[in-house]
């Protein structure tokens, strides 16, 4: 590897042997592909126009450039893409053959507000024999929580287990493997997911890696980002044959330079509620062939398209806004234009901050900075910048910002400042709060070398500026409550069983709604029903289930306390079957010879079991008595609706078959 002019080697001891662990042809893995890096020269600066504070009307439109990469819109959550400064690989690979040599690499992601994500692309490439992911025995994505600014697990079973991980074949359809650079090969993955993973705020690590043996796949590396977000990226080798210990540490051990790993996460954001709308935009809905129009009102004197706060110079917009009670915002929209610019947007990040008061009259920042890029989405907002002199002039499209937030508020009064960045020369810029018949439409501030009234320079009249607030929910996934079958239940036989969830985010907090047998007892805190039985009959009841993220499952369940039959009487001469619950009354007979059938119903238990009998008006009437001293009985049924008569003579009721299923006659 080359860094700051320089070519370093890596050397590692493997088993006792001092090899060289560097790119070509080594007989066991090494750490980097050696790549050279290469330093691009930078384009050089676009002169900008006279008036960086204000765009005014008069001022000349600049010719678009081509359109930019952009984000998609509402769909980029995280975004670090690949280096431009290092192309090099570092091993990030599950050895099935050399596990000592596993090693990973995992770096950090912040998620303000839930996220739903929908995929996941990782750039990479091979050396040392490699020629494609398809060779892997399986792909492998992983989401750790955070661990104090490392990983709190790492995937060869240290630590805690990951939020989220899969496994898949490199030929399942939710994959996609394309070539990499610089190799060419076919090392760059995405990942389409089937069912998208919800993901509730905090701060994450996020690990891939490929199962790929050495002899026959080569090596697999992940390459560097030159973004620097969060922590410093984490390299891994539980094994420890590398030399570098077996804990996680940052990953420049390998000789990156970089701060960060590139990868790329897609989804969406949690379903939103507007908390604060600062104020109109739009003056002539669908007034330019279908597209709105927010009209500069030149009639009225005024003159300011828009106001600059471009990041590059530190210009920045304030406005303030308040909240009525505590609220949670997670996500804020902001709108700006960039003269010339196509409908697809050409910006590239936002910065803002939240204050507690004015941000020139003793105001504190709460939350936010003015070095984190918060732009989650960016879209054009099908609203045009123009004027009553040159309207529909389809030069000057307003985009919609939406940046990532994840702050709680009191209810008061605060400030929010921003500036924005883009890849075109003009602005980016501003437009302001337009209501039709008015010049003064708020109290926001401007930033240039100092905070200032952001007036229009015709009118010199006060403006406001746009920007909503908003509270979201993250999207629920299945929880699944196990068992979804309760195992038997028989009256007078002890009986427990524990349910559990699984598909959304723990701890799980259960509850029971319904009835359940007499006897059972529901311990909410250890989500079991326990206990005894002490009475035969059907019941219904529903288990439902709230997970850490307020997402909900629900199982119902009906089930049946079968009797436990005390006496069973059976004919000697294979006639018929009469089991008694002599508790309940609940009875069964059934009959074998001549005519079939079984007859259930309730009855009366006399004399401690030694007499049944059924109600008289029912249309099956029966009668047993049972000498308990002698074990034997008699027993006889009538039923008047099948014209049945049967009858039973034991004379031994201690050899009878068990009641229920098929009977047989004893042998």
């Amino acid at each position: 590897m080359c860094r700051s002019g320089r070519m370093y080697f890596v050397a590692v001891l493997l088993m006792g042997v001092g090899l060289l662990a560097w790119a070509g042809t080594g007989a066991v893995p090494q750490v980097s592909s050696g790549k050279t890096i290469v330093k691009l020269a930078p384009t050089g600066p676009v002169a900008p126009p006279v008036n960086l504070a204000q765009e005014n009307v008069g001022d000349v439109p600049e010719e678009p450039p081509a359109p930019p990469v952009q984000f998609a819109p509402h769909a980029v959550l995280w975004d670090q893409p690949l280096s431009s400064v290092n192309a090099g690989a570092y091993v990030d690979q599950e050895f099935s053959d050399f596990a000592t040599y596993s090693s990973y690499l995992a770096d950090d992601f912040t998620n303000a507000g839930p996220w739903s994500i929908t995929s996941l692309f990782v750039p990479g490439d091979g050396w040392n024999g490699f020629s494609s992911l398809a060779n892997a025995t399986a792909l492998n994505w992983a989401i750790y929580a955070d661990g104090g600014g490392v990983p709190d697990g790492d995937p060869s079973g240290g630590g805690n287990a990951p939020v989220w991980s899969l496994s898949l074949s490199p030929v399942d359809p939710q994959v996609a493997i394309t070539a990499g650079t610089p190799g060419g090969y076919p090392s760059n993955v995405l990942l389409t997911l089937a069912t998208p993973v919800p993901l509730p705020p905090g701060t994450y690590w996020f690990v891939f890696y490929p199962t790929l043996a050495f002899s026959g796949g080569g090596q697999y590396g992940r390459q560097a980002s030159d973004t620097a977000n969060g922590a410093t990226a984490q390299f891994i080798n539980p094994g420890g044959a590398f030399g570098y210990g077996t804990a996680w540490q940052n990953w420049t051990v390998l000789g990156a330079a970089q701060t960060d790993v590139a990868f790329r996460i897609e989804g969406d954001l949690g379903s939103c509620t507007v908390l604060y709308d600062n104020g109109p935009l739009v003056t002539h809905v669908a007034g330019c062939s279908g597209q709105d129009a927010s009209r500069l009102q030149t009639g009225l004197g005024m003159n300011t398209l828009g106001f600059g706060h471009q990041a590059d110079l530190g210009y920045r917009m304030a406005d303030d806004f308040t909240l009525t009670s505590t609220a949670q915002i997670d996500q804020i929209d902001f709108f700006a234009y960039q003269t010339g610019a196509p409908t697809t947007s050409p910006i590239t990040a936002v910065y803002y901050q939240i204050w507690d008061g004015p941000p020139n009259a003793g105001g504190t920042v709460v939350f936010g900075d003015l070095t984190t890029n918060r732009l989650t989405a960016t879209e054009f907002s099908n609203i045009q910048r123009d004027s009553e002199t040159t309207s529909c002039a389809n030069n000057r499209y307003i985009f919609r910002n939406t940046c990532s937030a994840g702050v709680s508020l009191a209810a008061g009064t605060y400030w929010i400042d921003w500036m924005t960045d883009g890849s075109l020369s003009s602005g980016p810029w501003a437009p302001p709060i337009t209501v039709l018949g008015q010049t003064t439409t708020g109290n926001a501030l401007q930033y240039t070398t100092a905070w200032a009234s952001a007036n229009d320079s015709g009118t010199l009249t006060q403006q406001g500026m746009p920007f909503v607030l908003y509270t979201c929910a993250a999207g629920c996934p299945t929880i699944t409550i196990d068992p979804a079958i309760l195992p038997p239940i028989q009256r007078g036989t002890p009986y427990s069983v524990t349910f559990t969830a699984s598909g959304g985010t723990g701890p799980y907090s259960f509850s029971l709604t319904g009835t359940v047998p007499p006897g059972l007892i529901w311990d909410q805190v250890a989500a079991t029903l326990s206990g005894t039985p002490t009475w035969a009959g059907t019941y219904d009841f529903t288990i439902d289930v709230v997970d850490a993220n307020e997402c909900t499952g629900s199982q119902a369940y009906t089930v049946e306390s079968e009797p436990l039959y005390t006496l069973n009487f059976f004919d000697n001469l294979g006639r018929a079957q009469l089991c008694v619950d002599a508790v309940t009354g609940h009875y069964v007979w059934t009959n074998l010879l001549p005519w079939g059938g079984t007859y259930e119903g309730q009855g009366v238990s006399a004399n401690g079991g030694t007499a049944f009998w059924t109600d008289p008006s029912d249309p099956t009437y029966i009668y047993a008595t049972y000498d308990s001293r002698r074990k034997r009985a008699r027993a006889y049924l009538s039923n008047t609706t099948d014209g049945v008569y049967s009858a039973i003579t034991d004379s031994n009721t201690t050899n009878n078959p068990p009641c229920g299923g098929i009977v047989l006659p004893p042998t």
